[in-house]
């Protein structure tokens, strides 16, 4: 837990300045709970933890891990952010779910929030999978004011079937901002304004014999569009966005769709909401005009996991420079995907909200 290079943590100051955001973990580990957690990267990096001290931290029978004085950090940085002037960011949490519902979690968590009050100069952004959990989760620390003063709500969506934990979120409890991370954007279009039942907030829809007009089969409500991205109505007032850049050569990344991409920026600019671009990931699939390729991707099968790779340099061969016709994707020079010089402007997009002074 520190001074992170996360880059959406980061907040612009009033001469231009970047102040770098932070990162904390009160505890360690988590359990999957979709597609979107195949190659959770906080995983892979917590297993000499759990080697050291003899423990299972993911998935189903695992235990978590309490780290040491996460509270005296968040004392620490509201101090430095009190100085500075400048509201601070601190990510919560990058190796765990805050709002997983454990009985052993009901202490830290309330310390969380206790210490949450107390450093009214940080922005806790506040990150789950589990977006159905934070109305009773936050009632029971008894600290519900705190949304509206120092706290951002998110979840994290990247597939059609994570798209209700969108829902589950703009109906949370209200926030200084609420935000998605689609990070990783899996599918390849994505629609981030569905057609949403006004009763029960459910995303399943029908049409009549006789009426054009879509309504929900469980309620017989109209359903209206707008219910995600409303800022002024309780719906989301940021967006992240980023592609895979886990791993392996036994489990590829997970390719990122320009179109889905476009699609949802698109979106978000018709609505106001501000759009972080993160990354392009390991792997990329759409028109790689603007880019600046390493490789080509070669390869057959419409599953991306079942994709043969063959590597091909731009530079090298008799159409050097050119994109072979059985490309189906291409990959940046930086690993992740991560360098925004090497994408195409239009991009190259990397907003924040209004920060909201104590």
């Amino acid at each position: 837990m520190a001074e992170t290079t996360i880059e959406w943590t980061a907040t612009p100051g009033s001469d231009g300045t970047m102040h770098q955001g932070f990162t904390l973990n009160p505890w360690i580990g988590c359990e999957r709970v979709d597609a979107m957690c195949d190659l959770c990267y906080a995983d892979v990096g917590s297993r000499r933890l759990a080697a050291q001290h003899h423990l299972k931290l993911w998935d189903e029978g695992s235990s978590r891990y309490q780290t040491k004085d996460p509270w005296g950090k968040l004392v620490t940085w509201n101090r430095r952010a009190e100085k500075l002037g400048v509201r601070l960011k601190v990510f919560c949490a990058s190796y765990s779910d805050w709002a997983e519902d454990r009985p052993e979690l009901v202490a830290p968590r309330q310390r969380l929030f206790d210490t949450i009050v107390d450093t009214p100069w940080l922005d806790l952004l506040l990150l789950t999978k589990r977006p159905q959990n934070i109305n009773r989760l936050v009632e029971a620390t008894k600290h519900v004011d705190v949304l509206t003063q120092n706290v951002w709500l998110g979840t994290s969506v990247g597939t059609k079937p994570s798209l209700e934990r969108a829902v589950q979120l703009v109906r949370s409890h209200e926030s200084v901002h609420k935000f998605l991370s689609m990070e990783p954007l899996l599918d390849p279009t994505f629609d981030l304004d569905p057609l949403v039942c006004q009763h029960c907030w459910g995303l399943e829809w029908q049409v009549g014999d006789d009426d054009a007009t879509p309504f929900c089969p469980e309620c017989e409500t109209e359903m209206v569009s707008g219910a995600i991205l409303d800022p002024l109505n309780g719906g989301i007032d940021w967006l992240i966005i980023g592609g895979e850049s886990g791993g392996s050569k036994e489990k590829f990344a997970r390719p990122l769709h320009l179109a889905a991409a476009r699609q949802v920026m698109a979106q978000a600019k018709e609505a106001g909401v501000p759009v972080f671009f993160k990354q392009m990931g390991r792997r990329i699939i759409g028109d790689s005009e603007g880019f600046e390729v390493n490789h080509w991707l070669i390869g057959d099968g419409v599953d991306p996991l079942d994709w043969k790779l063959e590597w091909v340099p731009p530079w090298l061969g008799p159409n050097a420079g050119k994109k072979p016709e059985n490309a189906i994707g291409f990959t940046l020079f930086d690993g992740h995907g991560g360098d925004p010089a090497d994408w195409a402007p239009e991009f190259r997009v990397r907003e924040y909200p209004e920060a909201v002074v104590p």
